[in-house]
């Protein structure tokens, strides 16, 4: 977790939980969108190839990525009609293609397999590329041109981030709440929207951090906080000069903001969990868990009444107006 777990109280009127990206972003998220995008036949292929060659579907596909400038019928070819001298000029003109420094290669004809080789490494080590000569190349053509982890990862993110901004400006919006568009921050995180009754008192935030790991906020906004961190209760010219400004009393205040803090927390959370990202919390500076959340149809319920409750808070807030 490096340097730890990133949390925010705002002076103590709000709470932070993790968004785990892993999902969208990782791996995990890297393979499904790479076996969606391939057409049935490619899919099996592909799917052949983790069997056979032992590996994962992002290791045979960044094979076979590298490998577009070999083709399989060169490399299957007969051994009694091509020249082996031929192939394995081919072989280091892939090389050369596919960016390995060096000049080393071996060409198994038995086994139809090909290792390119750094020049600086022991030619019967560990090779740089393997590329499985029993590859339908026809079959998996649209691999081609799909992005290797790294490209697609860093391209993934901004429109993860995208959407996960528009998530917290939705059910914001559901509720009566506004979009926040400008780049303001508070407490080192971005002011994605705000909603509370006439005076939207409450702030949605969202951060990136440590990778995998971005963060949802809600909090009071920060003339609220301050208004009430500066109060003294026991002036009672001070705390009628807040009821003037606020309409409220500060107790009253202090509980409409504790409620509506709990209510959107909970609606984000399983917001969050519908659209793919896991909801987690902090148990110490440098570890988390997952919130226990309901899956399918219980979660679409379990969503409504949460917007429905945060509704009905809202609505309340408009009779001390």
């Amino acid at each position: 977790m490096g340097v730890g777990v990133f949390s925010e109280s705002f002076d103590g009127f709000g709470e932070t939980f993790i968004a785990d990206t892993m999902d969208l972003l990782g791996h995990a998220g890297y393979e499904a969108e790479l076996t969606e995008s391939m057409k049935e036949d490619g899919l099996c292929e592909l799917k052949r190839l983790v069997d056979d060659e032992g590996g994962n579907l992002e290791a045979i596909a960044d094979i076979l990525q590298k490998a577009k400038a070999v083709t399989i019928r060169h490399l299957a070819a007969d051994s009694s009609t091509v020249n082996i001298e031929d192939e394995l000029q081919a072989v280091l003109e892939a090389a050369h293609a596919l960016g390995v420094e060096g000049g080393c290669a071996r060409f198994d004809h038995k086994n139809l397999a090909v290792e390119i080789m750094d020049d600086a490494q022991d030619l019967w080590g560990s090779p740089l590329l393997i590329i499985p000569a029993t590859a339908d190349f026809d079959a998996i053509d649209g691999l081609r041109n799909f992005p290797q982890y790294t490209e697609w990862s860093i391209n993934q993110r901004d429109q993860v981030w995208d959407d996960f901004i528009y998530m917290l400006q939705d059910t914001a919006c559901a509720v009566g709440g506004l979009s926040v568009t400008s780049r303001k921050t508070d407490k080192e995180m971005l002011i994605a929207a705000d909603f509370g009754g006439p005076y939207n008192w409450l702030n949605i935030y969202a951060k990136q951090w440590e990778g995998y790991h971005w963060i949802i906020g809600v909090a009071p906004n920060e003339s609220v906080r301050d208004a009430l961190m500066e109060l003294d209760e026991n002036d009672k010219d001070d705390v009628d000069r807040f009821i003037d400004q606020w309409s409220l009393r500060p107790n009253i205040v202090r509980k409409e903001l504790d409620k509506g803090v709990q209510l959107m927390l909970e609606a984000l959370r399983l917001r969050a969990k519908a659209c793919d990202f896991e909801p987690k919390y902090r148990t110490s500076g440098y570890t988390t868990n997952s919130y226990t959340l309901p899956e399918g149809q219980r979660l679409t319920r379990a969503m409504e009444k949460a917007i429905a409750r945060l509704q009905k808070w809202d609505l309340s807030l408009w009779e001390y107006a």
